[in-house]
């Protein structure tokens, strides 16, 4: 049972609060499926393509809308950055950076 709590806060602290009213939804066992079901709980290749498709889509509307270039679906929140963080043309130089940086280390390592 979870009930409702938070703590008092201030500038530095954080809380964290729970709703008093539990939803429990049951689901069937794996076993119970039909694997038509089963098949339609994976992404095909259709789908993946798709999804694809649609982060480098979103990715570009922001890079466009970070230049200034045209209005951005950002502004009407159709699109959302979440989980694209890692394509940013910054995270990415970062990454590589500390990519290649790890691969330094473990061949100094090896060379010693």
């Amino acid at each position: 049972m979870v009930s409702s709590t938070t703590t008092p806060t201030t500038k530095d602290q954080r809380s964290v609060s729970f709703k008093t009213k539990v939803l429990v939804r049951r689901i069937m066992h794996l076993s119970d499926y039909t694997k038509q079901e089963v098949g339609a709980c994976w992404y095909d290749r259709a789908d993946m393509e798709r999804i694809k498709k649609h982060a480098k889509y979103t990715l570009k509307q922001f890079r466009l809308q970070k230049v200034g270039v045209e209005r951005s679906e950002f502004e009407d929140d159709k699109l959302c950055l979440r989980g694209l963080e890692g394509y940013m043309e910054r995270e990415m130089i970062r990454k590589l950076r500390r990519r290649y940086e790890s691969i330094g280390i473990v061949l100094a390592i090896q060379n010693q």
